[in-house]
């Protein structure tokens, strides 16, 4: 399923998925490590055939800039649930007040999902 988002969406993306790729590794959970690998590959081959790549932070486009990625609905669930997972861990170590709005990681989680759905 091929979804549009501006680049520092899927940098924050690739950055969840690094988080949940490096602690599956150290787990021993290989098929979870893997699945973030495949994952985080298809955006970097997407940032490479973008045109103006290497243009933005660390070799990717500009942030503003947007990306299109293919992935099987199943992977896009999985970065739902990875995004849900870790913005729970950032409320952990910094909680938020009850009027707070929601994170970038819970809106990007919620405009997957009804991309998804």
């Amino acid at each position: 399923m091929k979804i549009t988002m501006q680049v520092n969406e899927w940098l924050l993306i690739d950055a969840t998925i690094d988080n949940t790729g490096a602690i599956a590794s150290q787990n021993g959970d290989t098929a979870t490590a893997a699945s973030g690998h495949s994952i985080r590959v298809s955006g970097w081959e997407a940032s490479r055939s973008h045109p103006r790549a290497g243009q933005g932070p660390v070799g990717w486009p500009p942030e503003d800039e947007e990306l299109t990625l293919d992935l099987p609905v199943e992977a896009w669930q999985f970065v739902v649930d990875q995004l849900r997972r870790w913005d729970k861990v950032d409320d952990l170590i910094n909680p938020r007040s009850e009027g707070d709005t929601e994170s970038s990681k819970q809106a990007l989680a919620r405009v997957l999902e009804e991309r998804i759905s």
